[in-house]
């Protein structure tokens, strides 16, 4: 089965090389030149030896084949992700001056801005937009004016924190600006791409149509996200639900959307079948179907996976060749990654095709198991065999990224799929005959109701006791160990060969051992004392292996929103037991004691300044004073206490911090702005 196209399947494993060399090993810009000058000699070698060929010459011109896919790769990715003619770190940049600029995608309306990407001088650049009547009223293809001082997206600020900024750079913008009202006006309208443009505005009448139709605020954001790829309007919470009961791939355009368009615009065309003119009329339809859909949902990975993979099967039925899912799916992700190599780092583009290989691998294996005797038992069968397989290979990668696995993802899809598909027809059906009114009041009601049932299961599901495993870890070397695991023991079992058995066992101690040194590593470190960055409010954690003591009057317990936002990530991969303290609780633990403002940990002593300065009679030595309430008199603090370093976060306001700094740097001394550079972290001395 992985033998299919085995020529595509080559091309594909030297253009991954290329597009990982050129994204992890920082090569200078030059090799780009230098790669680009061999890509050219070998298309000249490769011509010269096609003229008399023999099979050493055949030999030679594959070899240069598959050369040039590594170059291909490495040369796209360099000039998205490196941008060796981009002239981004020109200080023209970092100055003030004047911009005219395309907004390239559709905004987002946030609580206090409107978001969107804009094209100028050959750079993407990330806007914020003080949120009034006119940002409001901003589409895309307009052209505006403004004038500001770009800078560069911020990196991590908190450890182990969402990368931003690697996470848009991968999306080509390396560059953003807030402005406030009055800041830019608008100059232009229609411009960019046609088909673009009219997508987005056909999503937006689509949705409008959803809007005036009976449905909840929740229920039309699940309409939505189900039947056109929006999912702007979704609350968190309800995105939780679905992902807690292991179904949020419904809520995403993908495979099943696009097989549904298909097969409605493929039975509609039917007549057409009969004829060569009618099929190839027929196939010329149903692929602008296709990619019309696909356009309109906003060309997510999954959409165009699956909206190439369909056409690949229609270019196979003209062209009468015999296609595979495995040949359809190589030459998919062979044509997707040439169109830009950085997609194989978006995690729905590596879910969505990890998926459909994991039930393509092992959904037949599994469903030869058992063969029910009954239609129904066959249906339920066949939908669990199907998630069962699906969840093999995309379970680790979830893990890696979320922390989490849905335990109840089998009840969630046997009891959702069908109703999402019934959502879907529905929808279509909704759509499509709006212009009746009377026909729009009732299928609304149904599609309402659709909507409210499955609701209600996924509410039940994500709400039974153990429904969700958390604070689960894997390292990326654990995650690639565990993928090599699942494959040598299916391997194992498929080829009933004690070598992969015993090279399975081995990998599993290997991943067991490493697994445990890890602990061990967590637990016998030095402890840290680590002041998070984190929005209006003070984090500080107190570290000691893998015992862990956050002192912060607002993050209470491990639900807090703050909490999962900036320290979640570290406490899952150091494995912490969480204690939480607030600044006006005494607590005792294992080398840790906080006695009123004072804190005794590994050595080191801090004062933590909240409502009051203690008397303190005498130029007492601290290492660390973290300034909890500003209005304390300044001169005071900075006269009574000597100290190692003054720290400052976001707790406090903008303009106290700039008083507090200032006075330090008056007498030179040590001051650290959570707010300007991001964590504080110092260690402690070790356990012995």
């Amino acid at each position: 089965m992985f033998s299919a196209n085995y020529a595509v399947l080559k091309l594909l494993f030297w253009i991954l090389l290329g597009i990982f060399s050129a994204y992890f090993i920082p090569f200078p810009k030059i090799f780009v030149f230098i790669s680009l000058l061999c890509f050219i000699l070998n298309l000249v070698i490769i011509l010269f030896l096609k003229r008399k060929p023999t099979i050493l010459k055949q030999k030679w011109s594959s070899a240069l084949v598959f050369f040039n896919s590594f170059y291909i790769g490495f040369i796209l990715t360099t000039c998205q992700w490196n941008h060796p003619f981009s002239d981004i770190d020109s200080p023209e940049w970092k100055e003030q001056r004047e911009y005219k600029a395309q907004i390239v995608d559709l905004p987002q309306v946030r609580e206090r801005s409107v978001k969107f990407i804009v094209k100028t001088l050959d750079q993407l650049v990330l806007l914020y937009v003080a949120k009034d009547s006119n940002a409001l009223q901003l589409q895309y293809g307009d052209q505006i004016q403004f004038t500001g001082q770009l800078q560069q997206i911020s990196p991590p600020q908190n450890p182990m924190g969402f990368d931003y900024r690697k996470y848009m750079k991968q999306r080509g913008v390396e560059l953003t600006l807030y402005l406030p009202t009055g800041k830019w006006e608008k100059i232009g309208t229609n411009q960019g791409s046609w088909i673009k443009r009219e997508s987005i505005k056909t999503q937006q009448k689509l949705t409008q149509i959803l809007q005036n139709s009976s449905l909840s605020k929740d229920q039309f954001s699940i309409a939505a996200a189900i039947l056109l790829g929006f999912d702007d309007t979704m609350e968190p919470e309800l995105k939780t639900k679905y992902s807690n009961a292991g179904v949020s791939h419904i809520l995403c355009v993908s495979g099943l959307h696009v097989g549904i368009i298909f097969a409605i615009v493929n039975y509609l065309l039917f007549p057409l079948q009969h004829s060569k003119r009618g099929k190839l009329i027929r196939t010329i339809i149903l692929f602008i179907v296709i990619w019309v859909y696909a356009s309109i949902t906003g060309l997510s990975p999954s959409v165009m996976r699956s909206a190439t993979m369909f056409s690949f099967v229609l270019l196979g039925k003209v062209t009468v060749r015999k296609t595979n899912v495995f040949q359809s799916l190589y030459t998919s992700l062979f044509f997707l990654l040439i169109s830009n190599p950085l997609l194989i780092f978006d995690l729905g583009f590596q879910l969505s095709y990890l998926a459909v290989f994991s039930i393509v691998i092992f959904q037949k294996p599994i469903h030869s198991i058992w063969s029910p005797k009954t239609y129904l038992g066959n249906y339920f069968w066949d939908l669990a065999t199907v998630s069962v397989a699906a969840q093999i290979l995309t379970s680790p990668i979830s893990i890696f990224y979320f922390h989490q696995f849905p335990n109840y993802f089998l009840l969630g899809n046997l009891s959702v799929i069908f109703l999402s598909f019934c959502v879907m027809v529905n929808g279509i059906i909704v759509l499509a005959f709006s212009f009746f009114p009377w026909l729009f009041r009732i299928t609304s009601f149904c599609l309402e109701w659709l909507i409210k049932a499955m609701n209600w299961i996924i509410s039940q599901i994500q709400s039974l006791p153990g429904a969700v495993s958390h604070n689960l870890h894997l390292s990326l070397t654990e995650t690639i160990l565990l993928y090599i695991l699942i494959f040598l023991l299916y391997f194992a079992i498929l080829k009933r060969k004690k070598t992969l058995l015993f090279a399975f066992l081995t990998c599993s101690l290997v991943t067991i051992f490493l697994f445990n040194f890890d602990l061990y590593e967590i637990k016998n470190k030095g402890g840290q004392i680590i002041l998070f960055s984190t929005s209006k409010s003070s984090a500080l954690l107190f570290q000691n292996g893998r015992h862990g003591i956050l002192l912060s009057d607002s993050i209470t317990n491990e639900q807090c929103a703050e909490y999962q936002y900036s320290i979640k990530n570290y406490a899952i991969a150091n494995h912490l037991r969480m204690e939480f303290v607030t600044t006006k609780q005494d607590h005792s633990a294992p080398r840790f004691f906080k006695e009123g403002p004072f804190i005794y940990g590994g050595g080191k002593t801090m004062l933590v300044l909240t409502d009051w300065l203690p008397p303190i009679n005498y130029k007492s030595k601290i290492n660390y004073i973290l300034i909890l309430n500003p209005e304390h008199p300044i001169e005071k603090v900075l006269d009574q206490v000597d100290f190692d370093c003054l720290l400052l976060d976001q707790s406090i306001s903008k303009k106290d911090e700039k008083r507090w700094m200032r006075a330090c740097k008056k007498r030179n001394l040590p001051v650290y702005s959570v707010r300007e550079e991001g964590y504080f972290c110092s260690s402690l001395a070790k356990n012995n």
